[in-house]
């Protein structure tokens, strides 16, 4: 019923867009006065008929445009380009497709008179787009990321990620200024579309800008700029919402923009699932290390405190959240600049899954097991960061930042699992207390024209101290714990790691000419460990039965230093740019247990990057490095310790570092003249040596201790991304290919293991101002796993479809659903399907508006999935959400 249902909307739309917008085109060259293509030329026809939309085009490197216009409608069409006087002509009903050529006459007037005259809708200049938003909005956007829709090369999808021309954006600006530390999901979701004038966008960006060209940025910024009403104005709006089974929302987003202060606060509260604030927002806020020391070539794999568990997203079967942010910027002088973000949120969840689990060893399935668990969480964390930019003259700029973080984590995990060799029920308990201090400091100095210094300084102190709990009717990890018979059995852990990493970075540019760059850089890294683990049984009498006898209990001071001098030569020659690099590294690591053991090694790194512009549109990049990776004390710990209530682990002190060849290679073409945006990426990884888990398996539990190994391990990865437009259409493509081959060593047998993943999308959808806008698709998912265990195979088919419809002055109707096809390696099939749907009504000019949002329409219980691991294959059932429908009722201040 649902997919007839699609097919005859979809239909509907192709039948109106070919009855009442039958669309005809008008296209030539936009030249000079000696014939000279002008690239990125704007071309915009405004209609003169009524309920007709406005047409753009940008010109391509050949100075080609081309318009889709309506049959027997009427436009006044103006070409511009910046520093050449604007051309218009009219056409009254355009009847058949033409050609015209514009020849643009440069401009008589000073490059800012032109500006005032005729301001283009978009302009490209060297690395900077800027949409001018009026072009391209009717007026019933809500949010910015409604109009980001609507800009030529920009996509939005649903978890808030942007991108244009087929690049990621990874910071979010306000008038020049970060916004709740650059995280696009809460910029989009937030910032109220009329209060924005003009966007931004930056590539390659870089915050100090006598460093632009000479860091190789891969950022890409959005900076939006406002109305000037906006400017000294509080906006934002309020929202309260109530639905079935007693289910609730309420948010606030409010700001206050002025010149020189800027106060914001978003505040979330429901039990719906919706989620204010993300693992990729939290890595955004957080900022992570210098982006000048995360250019090095060393890193330091560190377990410390895992806050990443905070921000996963899982589904769950109940989720009640609160979160509330504060942002306040002030600029105390004209030179610096003081900022202060803080938020906190609280989470109670539910989440359940039943699982399948087939395990391997040599060259049998010889066990298969399934387990149900349900987990509880209560959540908690707060982050704050305060920072001072000072920047004295153009050629100088200060930076420092001080990030502050904790959490609380209280869990709570009922397992039941059922094999022919063991059933077993566990209770599992943990708390945990997590704190994270850093603080960065950066100096950059312009010397002269040819010399610049940077200097960067990071100290990161982290603190993780988890207890935790099992209990159950029967002992667990049995020849593995020395465990003393009871009629239940309680075992506790206490663990403790605290870690100290500073880091820092002394950089210097030499600008020999335009053509060659010299780089020198000296660093320092140095990691300072303590890891301690307590495991024992309590027994009913309340005595401890402590494992220490049975080489339990971890007490390990662990140091790891790396200093390292690197040198860099960036060159040009016609339009390919060559930057090769060599880093020596010298790297002492010593731990401190039972024994001591002290090692020093010198590894020299070299790398390469090459890139090659075919035009401002097109290019393809090269990058080659030799990377080196050390663990941290965790896997150094020599005696055990438990990690799950079927698996332990002891570590090797003997361990030294990862060795590895990384290559990639992008290719990146756009062209509005022929509506086509192309993004591959090929990536290869070999490591030559490598640390792996050596698995000793006794039915369901697991013995592992890391080791050096030289055995090869291969890793490719393909992605290609192509969007064309076709008139009122466009057809996305989408492709990711994925090959792991490595070797494992299990119960003393070496298995070869080999994995491809393979996932493919298609869709269809489009691009209508007056009609419904629908999108439909295909996504497909194939997973192999081939070892000398086993072979196996699951297979996803994803049918969706989606819809967008704004009509009758004020309504705002929006759904989508999609099909699940998933079929096991015995041809099993599961089916499920989600719809979600809502609908917004808000009289214009009117503050106030009502929707009403329904997830999960058809009530699915659970959904299915598949995962692999050496020793591993599992089918996995996991439970959603029910059904809820909310009424809201919004306000915008």
């Amino acid at each position: 019923m649902i997919n007839k249902l699609i097919l005859s909307l979809f239909l509907l739309c192709v039948y109106q867009s070919v009855t009442y917008a039958q669309q005809l085109r008008l296209e030539g060259v936009v030249t000079d006065s000696i014939k000279t293509p002008l690239e990125f030329a704007n071309v915009i026809a405004r209609p003169t008929t009524k309920n007709v939309s406005i047409a753009f085009s940008i010109a391509d490197e050949k100075g080609r445009y081309k318009l889709l216009l309506k049959k027997n409608a009427g436009y006044k069409i103006t070409v511009s380009y910046m520093g050449y006087t604007p051309y218009n002509f009219t056409i009254d009903s355009i009847a058949k497709n033409q050609i015209k050529n514009i020849i643009l006459k440069s401009g008589s007037q000073q490059l800012d008179e032109v500006t005032i005259i005729y301001q283009t809708p978009v302009m490209v200049k060297e690395d900077t787009i800027t949409y001018r938003t009026k072009a391209f909005v009717t007026g019933e956007e809500r949010k910015l990321k409604e109009i980001l829709k609507k800009l030529p090369g920009v996509e939005v999808d649903k978890k808030g990620l942007v991108t244009v021309l087929g690049k990621k954006v990874t910071k979010i600006l306000v008038e020049g200024k970060d916004f709740f530390g650059g995280g696009t999901k809460l910029a989009v979701d937030n910032i109220p579309a009329d209060a924005v004038k003009a966007v931004e966008v930056i590539d390659d960006y870089n915050k100090v800008g006598f460093l632009k060209g000479l860091t190789d940025s891969q950022e890409m910024a959005m900076n939006i700029k406002l109305k000037k009403d906006k400017k000294h104005f509080v906006f934002g709006d309020i929202i309260g919402g109530a639905g079935n089974e007693k289910h609730y929302l309420g948010q606030a987003n409010l700001f206050y923009y002025a010149p020189k202060t800027n106060l914001s606060y978003i505040g979330n509260l429901n039990d719906i699932g919706y989620k204010a604030f993300t693992f990729k927002d939290y890595m955004q806020f957080q900022g992570g290390i210098s982006k000048m020391l995360n250019s090095n070539k060393s890193l330091f794999r560190t377990s410390q405190s895992n806050f990443a568990e905070f921000f996963e997203n899982p589904d769950y079967q109940s989720n009640t959240a609160k979160f509330s942010a504060i942002n306040w910027r002030q600029t105390i002088h004209p030179k610096l600049d003081f900022t202060v973000y803080g938020l906190f949120s609280d989470n109670l969840t539910k989440t359940k899954e039943i699982n399948n689990n087939q395990y391997l060893n040599n060259d049998v399935v010889y066990l298969t097991e399934n387990r149900k668990n349900i987990q509880h969480n209560a959540k908690s964390y707060g982050m704050g960061k305060m920072a001072l930019e000072y920047n004295p003259n153009s050629k100088e700029s200060f930076e420092y930042n001080l990030f502050y973080k904790f959490s609380y984590l209280d869990f709570t995990e009922n397992t039941q699992t059922f094999s022919t060799l063991n059933d077993n029920f566990v209770n599992q308990q943990k708390v945990a207390d997590n704190l994270k201090i850093k603080q960065d400091f950066e100096w950059h100095k312009k010397l002269s024209k040819k010399h610049i210094t940077s200097l960067a300084l990071t100290y990161d102190y982290n603190k993780n101290q988890p207890h935790t709990q099992w209990f159950t009717n029967k002992p667990i990890l049995q020849g593995l714990l020395p465990i003393i018979d009871a009629d239940a059995y309680q075992i506790n852990q206490f663990k403790t790691n605290k870690t100290h990493q500073f880091s820092g970075l002394f950089k210097h540019y030499w600008v020999v000419n335009n053509l060659n760059h010299i780089y020198i850089s000296v660093g320092d890294q140095y990691l300072n460990q303590d890891f301690s683990t307590n495991d024992f049984q309590t027994l009913d009498n309340g005595l401890i039965n402590n494992f220490s006898n049975a080489n339990f209990g971890n007490k390990i001071h662990f140091r790891l230093n790396d200093f390292y001098i690197g040198i860099q030569y960036k060159f040009k020659r016609g339009k390919t740019t060559f930057k090769p690099g060599l880093f020596e590294h010298f790297y002492n690591w010593k731990s401190v247990q039972d024994m001591t053991n002290t090692q020093n090694k010198v590894i020299l790194l070299p790398e390469i990057n090459i890139k090659h512009e075919f035009k401002k549109s097109e290019k393809i990049t090269l990058k080659y490095q030799l990377k080196t990776t050390f663990t941290d004390a965790t896997k150094y710990a020599n005696r055990f310790y438990l990690l799950n209530f079927n698996s332990l682990m002891k570590g090797n002190p003997d361990l030294e570092n990862e060795l590895a060849h990384s290559a990639s290679l992008r290719y990146y073409k756009f062209s509005m003249y022929k509506d086509i945006i192309l993004n591959s990426r090929l990536s290869f990884n070999k490591k030559i040596t490598s640390i792996r888990n050596e698995y000793q398996l006794q039915g369901i539990d697991q013995y592992l201790v890391p080791v050096i190994t030289s055995n090869p391990e291969t890793n490719w990865n393909f992605n290609l991304n192509v969007r064309k437009g076709i008139n009122d259409f466009y057809v996305k493509v989408k492709t990711n290919l994925s090959l792991a081959d490595y070797q494992q060593n299990i119960n003393e047998n070496i298995i070869n293991t080999q994995s491809i993943a393979q996932k493919y999308g298609v869709t269809l959808g489009s691009t209508f101002d007056k009609f419904p806008n629908i999108a439909i698709g295909f996504d497909k998912r194939v997973s192999n796993y081939t070892s000398n265990a086993s072979k196996s195979k699951y297979t996803t088919n994803e049918p969706f479809a989606e819809l967008s419809y704004d009509f009758l002055k004020g309504f705002i109707l929006k759904a989508d659903y999609r099909k699940t096809i998933f079929i096991n390696d015995i041809e099993t099939t599961a089916t499920y399907e989600f719809a979600n749907a809502s609908l917004f009504y808000q009289k214009e000019d009117s503050p106030f508006g009502f929707e009403i949002n329904a997830t999960n329409l058809l009530d699915i219980t659970n959904k299915r999935n598949s995962s692999f691991s050496s020793f591993l294959i599992s089918e996995n059932q996991i439970y959603v959400m029910p059904r809820i429908v909310v009424f809201k009722l919004s306000y915008k201040l």
